[in-house]
């Protein structure tokens, strides 16, 4: 574990100053001549100061006490770890030839911000790293480190964050190649470590680095994207509990990193935690469920609303906290698309196969997808471009939108119109009316060796079928490795106990079966709906996902309702399928609290889902269709999607 070594507080926020020193001075430079003022006040009194740098060059030439103002404020807008904390002094990063100049010399000196006292001073780039970027940054003896801020997990969504690696606090300079990538680089630093140090808050808390350190590059398209990951992914140099604490003791700390992490990294972005999963990814959606961790706290709505899950704390953090770019899930029978749809965000399973999944805790492999959760449609674009390398669709092809009106019903208004001017603005977009589809009509049509077979007798049992047998045997691997390490039974949730009962009933014929099924419904879904049809149009089919029934955390049922009943739903179009699927929020839905007594609002969403491989296609759509509607296709933080 980090301790408390690196860690300062000032006032109510506390900060880790990063060992590695980005730029040297010179420790000769005591007192700078042009102002008398003291520069190196941190090698003189033998600790840190923390302090703000501007490149000469952010100002285009125009450097004068207004302009500092102005880029004082923005920076205050753009980036989140600085603060007042960091003007007590400036340092501008300037040749001495532009500290020359009479206009320039006069704005170094006092000056007065929000009523504090800023002293502006040069620093040469002859004396200082000409590659040390704009920013906030801590002061030391040593030189000039980079400043991570801690934000309190106040929804209880994270199991665990990360110190920084940021290499030997000797002094040793960094490289304008680590200037340019992300701190994590798994080539740079191989081990992740747990962090542990005290807070304001009585909640976990998480470390993120200032968005001024990350340059975009074309190797580096996600640098300073800051994210985490559910805890059924291993990250290497810590432990992996997949929402069991006998599981994690059991295996201990990771020795790797999952690949499809290791390759967000590698474009740049910043891992900063894990957040908590459902036991072993199931669907424990009840706080009685939650045993083994504390149930995530949805931030939507009057606070009291489920999660949803097994992705609940991705989901969670995601819609909370800003200071989050994007969360990593995996979805099996609907762990994204739920959470997605509780807390209101935008939520991705992607087409399956998509991304590896070496290092991931399997429910069953045939239908896990790596997934992830954004606020923001244009960063869900971002990921598809570069972490799924997909591309954009030709401007000949076409469109063919599909509509499921009947599977999902609401007696709710609001919610009813939110849907159809959803539908109406992709008819709009995809220039074709839409077609209200019955995905049995559709079977029967299109399946002819099966046209005589009820759709849903069909597909009754195919998904838990499956589900049961195959997280039957990974449970019972489990349990034995436990047993003879440890000699007792691990401990495991009411729901995972309700899966291991259940499984007793399904035989290896009904699994056989379920097996053939699949194999069938994918071939006609992949071959018949959502393909590319003769004439290069593109199937997008939509439903909606939001009825308006609201569960709270505090309700109890006589039995776990975990992911584990038979039954239809469209949302298994694309496990069974792997097609992708795009969870979306279109708007809200106003109801009385029963925890409350006050107005609060749910999110309302619908579901997206087309070609295999076409997730960009989608999205795109998707945010052309949101802007004729007149809705934002970023959603805020907090109780509400929209204000």
């Amino acid at each position: 574990m980090e301790i408390l070594c690196n860690y300062r507080f000032k006032g109510t926020n506390c900060y880790y100053i990063c060992p590695r020193v980005v730029a040297k001075y010179p420790l000769q430079s005591v007192n700078d001549t042009t102002t008398g003022l003291q520069l190196n006040p941190a090698a003189a009194q033998g600790h840190s100061e923390f302090v703000t740098i501007f490149s000469f060059s952010d100002f285009e030439e125009d450097f004068t006490q207004d302009s500092l103002k102005a880029r004082l404020e923005a920076l205050s807008e753009e980036d989140d770890v600085f603060s007042f904390d960091f003007i007590d002094r400036v340092y501008i990063h300037a040749t001495q030839q532009q500290i020359a100049y009479t206009q320039v010399r006069s704005v170094f000196g006092r000056l007065q911000f929000h009523g504090k006292d800023v002293s502006v001073l040069p620093l040469p780039i002859e004396d200082v790293s000409s590659t040390l970027l704009s920013g906030p940054y801590a002061m030391t003896s040593l030189g000039f480190h980079r400043v991570w801020k801690a934000f309190a997990d106040d929804q209880d969504a994270f199991i665990a964050s990360f110190a920084p690696n940021d290499g030997p606090g000797d002094g040793s300079l960094d490289t304008p190649e680590l200037q340019q990538s992300s701190v994590h680089d798994s080539s740079l630093s191989e081990c992740y470590r747990p962090l542990l140090f005290p807070s304001t808050s009585a909640r976990l808390s998480v470390l993120v680095p200032s968005r001024c350190y990350y340059l975009k590059t074309d190797s580096k398209p996600l640098n300073g994207f800051r994210f985490a990951v559910k805890d059924n992914i291993h990250i290497r140099g810590c432990s992996t509990t997949a929402g069991s604490r006998d599981f994690g003791k059991l295996y201990g700390v990771q020795t790797a990193t999952a690949k499809a992490v290791e390759k967000l990294v590698s474009m740049g972005a910043v891992l900063v935690g894990k957040t908590k999963t459902a036991t072993f990814a199931d669907g424990d959606v009840l706080t009685a469920d939650w045993v083994e961790e504390s149930y995530p706290w949805n931030p939507r709505g009057d606070g009291y609303l489920i999660p949803s899950g097994s992705s609940t704390g991705s989901a969670v953090a995601i819609a909370a906290y800003p200071w989050l770019d994007f969360t990593i899930g995996t979805d099996t029978l609907g762990s994204i698309r739920g959470p997605a749809l509780w807390n209101g965000v935008y939520g991705v399973r992607p087409t399956w196969g998509s991304l590896d999944g070496d290092g991931v805790v399997p429910v069953v492999e045939s239908f896990d997808t790596i997934g992830f959760f954004s606020r923001s449609l244009s960063i869900c674009s971002t990921l598809s471009l570069h972490w799924l390398r997909r591309s954009e669709t030709s401007s000949a092809m076409g469109f063919k939108l599909m509509h499921i009106p009947g599977d999902w019903k609401t007696d709710h208004d609001d919610i009813q119109m939110a849907q159809e001017q959803f539908i109406l603005a992709l008819e709009e977009v995809c220039e074709c009316r839409r077609v209200d589809v019955k995905i049995e009509e559709l079977w029967k049509s299109q399946s002819p060796l099966l046209r005589e077979v009820d759709f849903y007798d069909y597909c009754h049992t195919v998904a838990i079928n499956i589900k049961l047998p195959t997280q039957q045997r990974f449970i019972q691997q489990f349990l034995r490795a436990y047993e003879n390490k440890y000699k007792r039974r691990p401990y495991l949730n009411p729901v995972i106990r309700h899966v291991l009962a259940e499984a007793e009933h399904v035989t290896p014929q009904d699994y056989a079966t379920a097996l053939e099924k699949r194999e069938a419904i994918a071939q006609w879904l992949n071959t018949e709906v959502m393909c590319v049809d003769a004439d290069a149009y593109i199937p997008i089919l939509v439903f909606p996902f939001t009825d308006g029934n609201l569960t709270y955390r505090d309700e109890y049922h006589a039995e776990p309702i975990g992911i584990s009943s038979a039954g239809w739903h469209p949302k298994l179009l694309s496990t069974l399928g792997g097609v992708p699927e795009i969870v979306v929020p279109i708007g809200e839905h106003e109801f009385t609290s029963k925890a409350t007594g006050k107005k609060a609002f749910l999110p309302i969403v619908a579901s997206v889902l087309t070609v295999k491989e076409y997730e960009r296609v989608a999205l795109d759509l998707v945010g052309v269709a949101l802007n004729k509607m007149g809705v934002p296709s970023r959603v805020h933080t907090g109780s509400r999607c929209f204000e």
